[in-house]
C-alpha cells in the first residue's frame, strides 16, 4: 500500500494538530504556518468580506497583506485593518506604526508641541484663515540616543502639497489638525524607528503622495469651505 494512504500510528494525527494550535493559542490567535493555510484564511476574509477597500476583494492581495502584518509582528486580522495596498506597496496606519514602535521597546520619550503663532487668535477663526506658520513638531527619543528625530509640519507645508482645504483630501477637510500630527510624527518614525516598522511607508503619506482612491468631499456645509476648487493634482488633467 502507498506510505500516503496508510492510516498514521494512532494519535500521531492529533498529537500534530495539537501541537499546531499550541503555537496558535500562546499568542492568542491563529497564525498560519504555511502558505497553504494563509491562502485559507485569506479567502475567508473575502467571503466574510471583511477585506479593506485597498484589496479589492482579492485573496491573493490579501495574502501579501497577512504576511507583510505578520513581517510587521502584528496579528494577521489586526494587520489587515492596520496595512493597506498603495499603489502596489503595503502602507501602515500612522496610529498602529507608533503601537509598533512602542512595542518595541526602543522609544524613551515623545514630546508635541504645537507652534503657536503670535497676534493671532484661534478661537472661532475659519481653518481657511490659519497662517501658514501654525504647525506641529514631534520630537521621538530612541534608547541609548542623546537627540531626539524631529519632524515638523505646517500650515504652509500643506499648502505647498497642495492638500490643505482640498476637496479632495477628505481627512485634511474634516481633520486638519490631526493630519499635521500624522505627517510631522512620520518623519521621525521613519527616521529613527525603521527597524520597527519591518520596511512599511506610512500610510497618509503614501495617500496623500498617490491618492489612489480619492473622493471629492461635500464641503458646502462647512463655514471655512474652500473658495475655489482645489489645482489638480500631480498627473491630473488642468
Amino acid at each position: 500500500m502507498n506510505d500516503e494512504l496508510r492510516d498514521p500510528p494512532p494519535g500521531t494525527a492529533l498529537v500534530e494538530r495539537k501541537a499546531e494550535l499550541n503555537l496558535s493559542e500562546d499568542k492568542g490567535y491563529i497564525v498560519p504556518t504555511t502558505a497553504e493555510e494563509a491562502f485559507r484564511m485569506a479567502t475567508a476574509v473575502v467571503n466574510g468580506r471583511l477585506a479593506p477597500d485597498s484589496y479589492n476583494n482579492d485573496p491573493n492581495k490579501v495574502v501579501l497583506g497577512i504576511m507583510a502584518a505578520l513581517e510587521a509582528g502584528l496579528p494577521p486580522l489586526y494587520g489587515l485593518r492596520q496595512i493597506a495596498i498603495i499603489n502596489g506597496r503595503p502602507t501602515i496606519w500612522g496610529d498602529a506604526a507608533q503601537a509598533l514602535i512602542q512595542k518595541s521597546g526602543q522609544l524613551s520619550n515623545q514630546i508635541v508641541e504645537w507652534q503657536e503663532v503670535d497676534g493671532f487668535d484661534f478661537t472661532g477663526k475659519p481653518v481657511n484663515e490659519w497662517p501658514d506658520a501654525y504647525g506641529v513638531t514631534v520630537s521621538l527619543w530612541r534608547k541609548g540616543q542623546a537627540d531626539p528625530y524631529v519632524g515638523t509640519y505646517t500650515v504652509g507645508d500643506a499648502k505647498r502639497a497642495k492638500l490643505w482645504m482640498n476637496p479632495k483630501k477628505v481627512p485634511w477637510i474634516e481633520h486638519p489638525r490631526r493630519m499635521l500630527l500624522v505627517r510631522a510624527r512620520a518623519f521621525p518614525q521613519r527616521d529613527g524607528f525603521a527597524d520597527a516598522l519591518a520596511g512599511l511607508a506610512i500610510r497618509e503619506e503614501v495617500e496623500d503622495h498617490y491618492d489612489a482612491t480619492a473622493v471629492t468631499a461635500d464641503v458646502t456645509f462647512l463655514d471655512d469651505k474652500p473658495a475655489v476648487e482645489a489645482p489638480p493634482l500631480p498627473g491630473e488633467a488642468a
